[in-house]
């Protein structure tokens, strides 16, 4: 993906999700990972899409994503599974919000929070040989959704207080998303983007003072 090798990740991917549980059964203490895998799939046509703000390629998000979703639903209950399904709610939500379909895509978003409401007190402690990848899936996934909260209209903001208790804390986002991006996680990469995208487009077209951003 980010050597804009997108049609080679996405075979990658695609191999991975098409993995024949009959054929080739989980062992051990393994988990379902297509859902994760077609996450990423997922992300490599989102990155396309922003890169190119092609529509039919925010619709090939769209489809994948939602596919990635079903996917994840196949595995056993952990916090994988549980960041898996948030992220496709909350990338739906915004890749519907981008194709100008608001309240689908703040309905989306706020599907999530059932999913990743308890993240930070399991998932930030993770343990196991699993642990590293989960703290950085859940740094990532946190702080982005506190971040799209933060920037929602007075009007959705309340609601989506009401819905989930929180009052979308930009600072906390930051925070969590610099502290992915230093750990050096899987997801410090993405946060990164993130990070740097919020510092020189967002909070350009919110019209906000960019001085602060100067130290980032």
């Amino acid at each position: 993906i980010f050597t804009l090798a997108l049609e080679e990740s996405a075979a990658v991917f695609e191999k991975g999700m098409a993995r024949d549980l009959e054929t080739d059964p989980l062992v051990d203490e393994e988990y379902d990972l297509r859902g994760s895998f077609g996450l990423m799939n997922s992300l490599a046509a989102l990155l396309h899409g922003l890169a190119s703000l092609a529509d039919d390629q925010l619709r090939e998000c769209q489809d994948r994503v939602w596919r990635a979703e079903g996917m994840a639903q196949l595995d056993k209950e952990w916090d994988g599974k549980n960041i898996v399904r948030g992220v496709c709610f909350l990338m739906g939500g915004v890749v519907q919000c981008m194709q100008h379909s608001f309240a689908k895509g703040v309905w989306n978003i706020l599907r999530c929070w059932p999913f990743i409401s308890g993240l930070d007190k399991t998932a930030l402690h993770a343990t196991g040989r699993e642990g590293m990848v989960v703290r950085s899936a859940a740094l990532m996934t946190l702080g982005v959704f506190n971040l799209i909260i933060s920037i929602l209209p007075p009007a959705m903001l309340k609601a989506a207080t009401f819905m989930t208790g929180y009052d979308g804390d930009r600072a906390k986002a930051l925070q969590m998303l610099e502290q992915c991006w230093q750990e050096g996680g899987m997801l410090s990469c993405f946060a990164a983007i993130v990070r740097a995208g919020f510092a020189i487009d967002t909070k350009t077209f919110l019209g906000e003072n960019q001085e602060e951003e100067r130290k980032f």
